[in-house]
């Protein structure tokens, strides 16, 4: 049913939630380790990185559907919870600098929350994006993933020289991220798991 939850894709979630929550976590003191300790940072933080990018993937699978209530419900969650952790981040060190109430109230615009800000574009565009992909056939879909796989990762990674100067956490790679879940959704595409 179309509607119904899939418990494989859940478990994903949280699994990436408490990754991301592990690696902020860890994040905190990755200045202050060296040896074994930092190599399993970098494990972590390579290993659990990817959860965003899954968590994107997931939406493209499912599809973001434009509306104007979700756009003010969304923006309204994101502000609430900026201007919280503002206040008590003030309350805790005891002063608030300018620039910090300035991204607490425009926390979206500011890109103080990455994700939500990425997020938010794709969310408004959502309706251009998910139109343009039922006019393309499957080779032109598939030209643009690897066209933007080469562009957005794979020349990255190989030459350590970034086109968008983002470290893979912006639009693009967050668009790329969204045509992938699309394309394995549209095309159904099967992971084959030997047992």
């Amino acid at each position: 049913m179309e509607g119904q939850r899939n418990s494989g894709v859940e478990i994903l979630r949280i699994i990436c939630m408490f990754g991301i929550i592990f690696m902020h976590t860890f994040g905190i003191f990755y200045d202050e380790v060296s040896g074994i300790y930092l190599m399993a940072g970098i494990a972590i933080n390579s290993l659990f990185n990817m959860g965003v990018s899954v968590f994107m993937l997931i939406s493209g699978y499912y599809e973001i559907h434009f509306s104007l209530k979700k756009l003010v419900r969304l923006e309204s969650t994101v502000l609430f919870y900026s201007v919280c952790g503002m206040l008590l981040q003030g309350a805790v060190c005891g002063e608030w600098s300018a620039g910090a109430v300035v991204k607490a109230f425009f926390p979206i615009s500011t890109r103080h929350y990455w994700y939500m800000s990425v997020y938010m574009i794709l969310f408004v565009f959502s309706g251009y994006i998910n139109g343009i992909l039922d006019k393309i056939n499957k080779k032109t879909f598939l030209t643009v993933i690897g066209l933007m796989l080469l562009f957005f990762s794979v020349m990255p990674t190989f030459t350590y020289f970034e086109i968008m100067g983002d470290n893979g956490k912006g639009v693009a790679n967050m668009l790329l991220m969204y045509l992938i879940g699309r394309y394995i959704r549209i095309y159904n595409v099967k992971i084959p798991i030997k047992n």
